[in-house]
């Protein structure tokens, strides 16, 4: 019955079929599948923090390595899902090395997959994690490519385009990477590797975009019941609505990623920086604090404060307040540099 919840994405219905089996079970090989699945439909129902515990109570008590390994690759993802990717270094380097001495391809490959998403979200606040998270997803491409595992191929080529950010001279690799997976995606006929692949196509192409198309790919991310991947689609498209121009649709696209990272359990960088420059464009000053406050802004996060400066900054040049907008520009694009951020320095000078 679990196994047809999971199929289905009835991922509330599965948890008490797993938790019964659970129950009944004295083989500690089953038990771990037992709580892996638990894991996985606790991060489908987006409980990331009960799918978390789940799986540390496991690995505290499991001495088989094969299984350890595959516990802490899923606590690993788990804890990119929420963007709390230091926390899991230290298993990705276990997991690398375990994969070296035993000579194991297929573990060594999904390693370096993590590596790369994981030093790609460090990257956001320090860039010099971006050369980092490039490398692993080179060095997952040539296993997956040696192995001819051409769905692991495209998961390494799909993260690749949000380099286009870091280095201005990336963009035509990008976009052959991206088409290269949105290719491999349909000839194996994996659904769900190609919506990942057609969401990778549509943020390489930024604002000449099918919005209907879009749109419609949310939808299906919203079928799909994966609250990770619908998040990371909703933010592309807060940032695609101001851009045409369509403030009040990305002021509500942005409270539905703030519901989704509430959901996750993930820090919603940009999101309430993204809300306060639509209510800007649209004239609504008065709600433009609030929405600044919702931008995570610790000392942990200085992309975050980046994000708050320019909106910031953005609302000023609106208000025609023009000496503290040069003020706050100009913190904009200190921060902007200090971070690599080419558009945002480019945006802060010319407001």
């Amino acid at each position: 019955a679990a196994h047809a919840n999971l199929e289905s994405l009835a991922f509330e219905d599965a948890l008490p079929h797993i938790g019964h089996a659970a129950r009944l079970v004295d083989d500690a090989d089953l038990r771990r599948r037992l709580s892996r699945m638990q894991a996985g439909a606790l991060r489908g129902a987006g409980r990331v923090d009960e799918a978390l515990a789940v799986l540390e109570t496991e690995i505290r008590r499991t001495d088989d390595t094969d299984a350890l390994n595959s516990l802490r690759l899923q606590r690993v993802q788990l804890l990119n899902d929420q963007y709390r990717a230091s926390e899991g270094l230290t298993d990705i380097e276990a997991l690398l090395a375990a994969a070296q001495d035993a000579g194991d391809a297929e573990l060594l490959l999904s390693a370096h997959l993590a590596r790369g998403r994981a030093h790609y979200i460090l990257s956001l606040d320090r860039t010099s994690h971006a050369e980092l998270s490039r490398d692993a997803y080179e060095a997952a491409y040539e296993i997956a490519k040696a192995r001819n595992d051409r769905a692991s191929m495209a998961k390494a080529l799909i993260p690749t385009t949000w380099f286009t950010d870091y280095w201005a001279d990336y963009e035509s690799t990008a976009a052959a990477n991206v088409d290269e997976a949105v290719r491999l995606a349909e000839e194996l006929g994996d659904t769900d590797l190609l919506l990942d692949a057609q969401s990778a196509a549509m943020h390489r192409g930024g604002v000449a975009f099918n919005r209907d198309e879009s749109e419609a790919l949310l939808a299906r991310l919203e079928s799909r019941r994966d609250p990770v991947k619908l998040n990371a689609h909703c933010f592309w498209m807060m940032w695609q609505y101001v851009a045409l121009g369509r403030f009040e649709q990305s002021v509500a696209m942005c409270d539905r990623g703030l519901e989704l990272a509430d959901l996750i359990g993930s820090a919603p960088v940009q999101y309430g920086s993204i809300k306060a420059i639509a209510l800007a464009e649209m004239g609504r000053f008065d709600q433009v604090a609030a929405a600044i406050d919702q931008e995570v802004t610790d000392d942990d996060h200085p992309f975050g404060q980046a994000m708050a400066s320019l909106a910031r900054t953005i609302y000023l040049s609106r208000l025609a307040a023009w000496g503290p907008a040069a003020a706050s520009a100009a913190d904009t694009l200190q921060r902007a540099e200090h971070l690599s951020r080419v558009w945002m320095q480019t945006w802060a000078r010319s407001l």
